[in-house]
């Protein structure tokens, strides 16, 4: 089953009126492996699109918007109006638990970078700040959720 269809089966009541989801994913937290990577050429892909949007060198989790994203698992679920952000039930499989929205506006873009298992997917926003999850590859497709995020922003 796909991160669109539970979201629609389980949480489609943090939908706003007339509002339409596009795609969604799973995040996790970044690892052990993924925090000494960030020092090195896996933590390029989120520089890479800071950069783009900021002057002042890397972007800072720990203010700004992306200090609004817990550091938990997460269901993302992008509509045509935002990013919605959805705790993640572990026994079940759902999401659950509306977390924070982002207007497409507030978001810069998405990048991400495959990696064995899972899917390095850095998420910046246009105050400058960022946040670098994983997403697994099993039974999740980040890069065409990244896509999804980037082409909504440039329609939008």
């Amino acid at each position: 089953m796909s991160w669109k269809t539970k979201i629609e089966k389980n949480v489609a009541e943090d939908l706003e009126p007339g509002e339409t989801l596009i795609d969604g994913v799973l995040v996790n937290p970044s690892g052990h492996t993924m925090k000494l990577a960030a020092r090195g050429a896996g933590g390029l892909v989120g520089l890479a699109i800071a950069n783009r949007v900021m002057k002042d060198g890397e972007p800072d989790p720990s203010t700004g918007s992306a200090s609004r994203l817990p550091n938990e698992p997460l269901v993302l679920g992008l509509t045509d109006k935002r990013l919605i952000v959805w705790g993640w039930g572990k026994l079940l499989g759902k999401p659950k638990g509306f977390k924070v929205a982002f207007p497409l506006a507030d978001v810069a873009g998405m990048e991400t970078e495959t990696r064995k298992t899972s899917v390095a997917v850095a998420i910046v926003f246009t105050d400058g700040t960022g946040v670098t999850r994983e997403a697994p590859r099993l039974a999740n497709d980040a890069e065409a959720f990244a896509a999804a995020v980037n082409a909504a922003r440039a329609d939008g």
